[in-house]
């Protein structure tokens, strides 16, 4: 009950900033129509930088659902599926706004046919009932989840931003993920999430219509990071007038975001 009187506390706190955010907002936008024309770049650095807070709060926001399921697994002596899905609608009842598409629970499978250690991961319980999270899936056949997984085994405690890839849609998505333990069970939970959808929330939220982001993100190695790779590339913007390149860092990621506004026809 105290873990989830924090939580309660700590979601009034964002969503205050966010609230705040969005009054600063609001102010720019009664005026976007003409930044195309405006040559400030002191203004330009103060919006960019909004827009870039305001965008990961979403971030953040989505992930919350996934910090609270991976408490509970911490602090219990063992979570059983009822237990998992009544969590989850609790979690989903104080995320009406915005969810994870998917979240889950892994933990290595015990099979005789298993070979590698390492690979042998199945999806124990989880919310989703078709796709690569259904519950008994072999996520080793999924590269960019079994990675995802080992990367968060290897750095426990730690959220893991998986690489980024494409769904059906052609939406880009990334694994997030944390380890959990308890006295009975070890393993990885994970939510998916999808870039495009978070953008598109915190525009609606915040009333904008004439701004396009252009999001890219690098994964860290042991040699350093990997090249760039476009997670969100909007097209129709100002190439002349874009703002300045901010940067955003998560434990195993640095992701690189240009907003740009879209000149009104």
């Amino acid at each position: 009950m105290y873990i989830f009187k924090v939580r309660k506390l700590y979601r009034y706190c964002k969503n205050f900033i966010f609230f705040i955010l969005i009054i600063l907002c609001f102010n720019y936008s009664s005026f976007n129509n003409n930044l195309y024309a405006n040559d400030s770049n002191q203004l330009k650095r103060g919006i960019s930088q909004t827009l870039t807070l305001a965008f990961f709060l979403m971030v953040d926001k989505v992930n919350s659902p996934l910090q609270s399921l991976a408490t509970l697994f911490n602090g219990s002596g063992r979570v059983a599926a009822d237990e998992f899905e009544k969590t989850i609608r609790f979690l989903r009842g104080y995320n009406l706004e915005i969810f994870p598409d998917s979240m889950g629970f892994i933990t290595q499978s015990v099979s005789d046919s298993c070979m590698n250690v390492s690979e042998c991961w199945v999806v124990a319980y989880s919310t989703d009932k078709f796709g690569v999270l259904r519950p008994g899936s072999d996520i080793s056949r999924f590269p960019p989840l079994l990675k995802t997984v080992n990367w968060a085994v290897s750095e426990e405690n730690q959220l893991i931003v998986g690489p980024p890839f494409h769904g059906e849609n052609g939406k880009v998505y990334s694994y997030y993920a944390l380890t959990v333990r308890n006295t009975r069970q070890f393993g990885v939970v994970v939510s998916i999430i999808e870039y495009d959808k978070i953008y598109k929330k915190m525009l609606t939220e915040l009333g904008l219509d004439h701004i396009a982001i252009n999001l890219e993100m690098k994964l860290k190695t042991k040699d350093g990071y990997t090249k760039a790779k476009k997670v969100i590339n909007n097209q129709d913007y100002l190439s002349d007038n874009y703002y300045k390149v901010e940067e955003f860092k998560i434990h195993n990621v640095v992701y690189f975001i240009t907003w740009n506004p879209v000149k009104v026809n």
